[in-house]
């Protein structure tokens, strides 16, 4: 997905003007290790975006903002039990669809250029199956913001952000299920509540988050018919 910026888009062709300014390719190097019953992975990550290409005072600027992210997994499969264990740590994961950003954490009042700082988030999760006629099936996961790793500038009482949520403190879930396996049919029924914990309260220039939150709770019910062919 795109990698956002502070530019004035448009129409939706132009979205990604962040990633295609700055020049430079998303880096991904990986080792994987994969066998029947075993697989495992580590993969680190490397993005550049340039988020304006002239500042508020009319002057060119080449400033980028650069984020790393390092990624695990490890799973088993057999004949009868599935489990896959996977983690990622990073900055400014947007274009992952992860929340977060990045933030101003410093302006040039001459010139108008900025330096930037990302915003660190994680995500893990646990997913269990057992069974093949009957399967039954269980999956949680956990995602959260850090915050920035630079304190954000103070523009007149307010910082300048982009992202993903960057107001989401942490969200959780858990999402357990039957299925019912016959030839080509599926038959799944599966439950899944999500807690999402939103900053509310005072907001902290030194990290970008809150300093209280509430939560929103949602819980939704899936009953799924599958025909494979």
């Amino acid at each position: 997905y795109c990698s956002k910026g502070f530019y004035d888009v448009p129409n939706n062709n132009s979205k990604n003007l962040a990633k295609r300014n700055a020049g430079i390719p998303e880096l991904v190097a990986g080792l994987y290790y994969d066998s029947p019953k075993l697989s495992a992975g580590a993969a680190g990550q490397y993005n550049a975006i340039k988020p304006i290409a002239t500042t508020d005072k009319g002057y060119v600027t080449n400033n980028l903002n650069h984020s790393f992210s390092a990624m695990g997994f490890l799973g088993h499969k057999s004949e009868k039990l599935f489990v896959l264990a996977k983690g990622i740590i990073g900055q400014n994961l947007v274009n992952m669809t992860m929340p977060g950003g990045y933030g101003v954490k410093d302006y040039n009042t001459t010139t108008g250029e900025m330096k930037y700082t990302n915003y660190t988030t994680y995500s893990a999760f646990l997913n269990v199956v057992y069974g093949k006629t009957v399967q039954l099936g269980f999956l949680s996961g956990i995602t959260g913001n850090l915050g920035t790793a630079d304190p954000l500038y103070n523009f007149n009482g307010s910082a300048k952000t982009l992202g993903l949520f960057p107001n989401i403190k942490s969200v959780y879930r858990v999402s357990p299920h039957l299925a019912y396996n016959i030839k080509n049919l599926r038959f799944i029924a599966e439950m899944e509540t999500t807690l999402a914990n939103y900053g509310a309260g005072n907001f902290n220039f030194s990290d970008g988050l809150y300093n209280n939150h509430f939560t929103a709770t949602n819980n939704r019910i899936f009953l799924v018919l599958m025909y494979n062919f």
